[in-house]
């Protein structure tokens, strides 16, 4: 079961899983992250089974597409096979959305094999549950390279420039004239 959770509880999953689950650099500030909580940008939400956290995603949203900036099953329930199963449940609960948007970080960042071993694992992870990866954008995060992929709820269609639109308008002017850089590749 998918729940959104208040803002103490997004702290307490800031503070205790999002360090051990993502890089540094793929991390807000904790100002920052209780700031876009407040105002409503970003929601957390976490996946119960058998009324335990197993899981938890957050989420920035604009209509009705969903950019899911950060999604983790909970490292002492990994491996049991509840990503597929969190997966679809995440799709389940956003129905009447017409797009999940998801940012993998690309191969291009990897340092090592184990890194590129890491992405490609994660990356596979979305391929296999229906996501498809979308291949005609370059885009730059916070100087983070990531990979697009994108499951189609209600929506089959869209196109490169509708993409990218979307997205600027999830993260907002002051991001996407900041921090956000995504060309369109012929």
């Amino acid at each position: 079961m998918i729940e959104k959770v208040k803002l103490s509880e997004s702290k307490e999953i800031y503070e205790k899983y999002m360090s051990q689950d993502f890089k540094e650099n793929e991390i807000p500030e904790l100002d920052d992250f209780i700031k876009l909580i407040e105002e409503e940008k970003s929601k957390v939400y976490i996946f119960k089974k058998e009324n335990k956290k197993v899981a938890y995603f957050i989420t920035m949203e604009v209509d009705k597409f969903i950019l899911i900036t950060h999604l983790a099953v909970i490292k002492e329930f990994r491996g049991k096979g509840l990503g597929k199963e969190f997966l679809k449940n995440i799709e389940e609960f956003f129905y009447d959305k017409n797009l999940l948007i998801v940012e993998v970080e690309s191969e291009k960042m990897a340092t090592n094999k184990e890194e590129l071993d890491t992405i490609i694992r994660r990356q596979n992870f979305y391929l296999k549950s229906g996501f498809i990866k979308y291949s005609k954008i370059d885009y730059r995060l916070f100087g983070n390279i990531y990979d697009i992929l994108i499951y189609h709820i209600q929506q089959k269609n869209i196109s490169d420039e509708k993409l990218k639109d979307i997205i600027q308008r999830i993260y907002g002017e002051k991001i996407t004239n900041k921090y956000l850089k995504i060309n369109i590749l012929k």
